[in-house]
């Protein structure tokens, strides 16, 4: 649960790395730099760990979902969501990428059962997620979500996320979570490269790389490590509401952010929002914490 917790703060600040990078590289040269840039460093910090010859031996299963994964997850999910984000309304994107996508997929690609009241609290984060999103951004714009490109982008980019992050219970134990994340970055670098290249091309178009937006992409790349590594190593041990729940605490790390970066001053129905997120996750992670005659039963055990 604390790697999740972690991967929802690495996401909350992803889209700082997205505003600096766009001064100077389009959308597909962002994430082909972010991602060559995680593999480079991770295959440096942790080569003792990362055994390169597991991948001739891992099943051939693994490999193609591996590689599915970082395709769904770099190449289309943050593609789309960076699409959306930049050419429709901000608020209405960041609500929609808010739905509870992970609890649905866990239904219905692994068969949980979501009891009764797991739905409420699922529901809860939603409403608690979109409430501090449209707080912040500005309610009276952000009502019209009406499905047009953009929103579209956005919708198609959480599903495709969900399901790269969720995949990961179906990948064997033989390559480890480091092998695991390297494989990811290391395909969706080169895939996203080589369009970059393509692009450039075709456009004879120059990247305006610099010193700056280099060390930017160092950071992005540090983040994408610590996301994957969070997500791949909770998911397996995590039921798809309590994962679609600690995703959600995402927009409460950005009020935090805002405040402690930007200065930013959240509102009253911000407030609401985190209050409402961290009571569903409360709820989720330890049912008894909301439930008086389970905490008598627990002070009687001990």
């Amino acid at each position: 649960m604390l790697a999740l917790v972690g991967a929802a703060f690495i996401g909350s600040i992803m889209g700082v790395f997205a505003r600096e990078l766009a001064t100077g590289l389009n959308v597909v040269e962002q994430v082909a730099l972010r991602s060559l840039m995680g593999a480079v460093v991770l295959l440096c910090v942790c080569w003792r760990v990362i055994d390169l010859g597991k991948f001739r031996t891992a099943p051939r299963s693994d490999l193609r979902l591996t590689a599915a994964r970082a395709v769904a997850m770099f190449v289309i999910a943050i593609s789309l969501g960076t699409m959306a984000f930049v050419e429709g309304n901000y608020a209405s994107a960041a609500v929609i990428m808010a739905l509870p996508t992970p609890a649905v997929l866990s239904v219905v690609m692994f068969g949980e059962r979501m009891s009764v009241r797991d739905g409420m609290f699922v529901t809860l984060a939603f409403v608690g997620a979109a409430l501090t999103i449209l707080a912040g951004t500005g309610a009276g714009a952000a009502l019209g979500l009406t499905l047009d490109w953009p929103m579209l982008c956005a919708l198609l980019a959480t599903l495709f996320m969900s399901w790269g992050i969720l995949a990961r219970k179906w990948q064997s134990p033989h390559l480890t979570n480091y092998e695991t994340t390297f494989l990811m970055l290391l395909v969706a670098g080169i895939v996203m490269a080589l369009a970059a290249a393509a692009w450039c091309l075709w456009t004879a178009r120059v990247p305006g790389l610099t010193i700056y937006l280099l060390g930017v992409g160092l950071a992005a790349g540090l983040a994408n490590i610590g996301f994957l590594l969070g997500t791949n190593y909770a998911i397996p041990q995590l039921k798809g509401v309590v994962t679609n729940n600690l995703l959600a605490l995402q927009p409460v790390f950005g009020i935090i952010v805002g405040v402690a970066v930007f200065a930013e001053v959240p509102t009253v129905a911000a407030v609401i929002g985190c209050v409402l997120i961290l009571v569903s996750v409360l709820a989720i992670a330890n049912p008894k914490l909301l439930s008086r005659r389970g905490a008598v039963a627990d002070m009687a055990g001990r």
